[in-house]
């Protein structure tokens, strides 16, 4: 791991391998961890970049306003990177969407896992329980504020704690606790009032969309629209995975990406 100074943050990178580039960006309730179940195996044919996005992980947050695709961007202007394929769950998908929307010559492909999308409106309700876990920040019941996360993004709206691996648990309570670190922190992002949608039917960048089939229906509902936008997209479902297959369920999705990007899959 080393530090890259980015855009006035200080954001610990780690790479490996060599050969076409790939970009790991993770999601709001992880670090850099998140991809350990891809990163051997892709590195063995690609030169794999993975970093903790400002304010999780390693990289600390940094008052004042900024800009999660800027710094991706960023990274790869400082590794002398010209042109990658990107792999973004969640918020990290929101941002690749968005470097694929303004810089299209930097995307060889996009990888969306329970992708977000700027300016997007879910046609379904949010569920109930974010309500709840923004009141919790607000009183700093950062313990409840956990659970609320754990129940919605990592377990899923539609099974119990106990139906879910106690590892997979403990790591992604790991990830999600760094970030309580920067809570006060004045930190905006410049994309609040951003919009990627009127891009989409002109994004022709081949897009592999994932998602779990225990996500949340916001999310599912999100990934529906964006393979009926994009007009190089499939869609792929990882049946009994939340909104974190890539890690939940890494055999299966290792399988379907190792065809998409047309290299062996691991122990293949």
């Amino acid at each position: 791991m080393r530090t890259l100074l980015i855009n006035g943050a200080r954001l610990a990178v780690e790479e490996a391998g060599s050969g076409p580039a790939v970009l790991c960006l993770h999601a709001g309730v992880a670090d850099r961890r998140m991809w350990q179940p891809q990163w051997e195996w892709l590195s063995r044919h690609f030169r794999v970049v993975r970093y903790d996005q400002r304010g999780f992980g390693e990289s600390p947050l940094p008052p004042g306003p900024f800009s999660l695709p800027r710094d991706a961007l960023g990274v790869l202007d400082s590794l002398g990177i010209e042109r990658a394929t990107l792999i973004g769950c969640s918020m990290g998908g929101s941002s690749a969407l968005h470097i694929a929307a303004s810089h299209p010559e930097r995307v060889e492909r996009l990888v969306l896992i329970g992708s977000g999308l700027y300016g997007y409106e879910p046609r379904v309700p949010e569920p109930p329980l974010l309500a709840e876990a923004d009141r919790a920040l607000e009183a700093k019941d950062f313990e409840r504020l956990l659970e609320i996360e754990e129940a919605v993004w990592v377990v899923g709206p539609d099974r119990a704690r106990r139906e879910v691996d106690p590892e997979f648990l403990a790591l992604c309570r790991a990830m999600n606790s760094t970030a309580l670190a920067y809570v006060g922190i004045q930190a905006e992002s410049l994309e609040r009032a951003t919009t990627d949608v009127a891009a989409l039917p002109e994004m022709a960048i081949p897009a592999l969309v994932v998602v779990g089939t225990l996500d949340v229906p916001a999310i599912l509902d999100t990934a529906r629209y964006l393979v009926g936008c994009l007009p190089a997209a499939r869609l792929e479902e990882i049946a009994g995975a939340a909104h974190l297959p890539s890690l939940e369920r890494p055999g299966e999705f290792n399988a379907i990406l190792a065809n998409w990007l047309g290299v062996p899959a691991p122990h293949a």
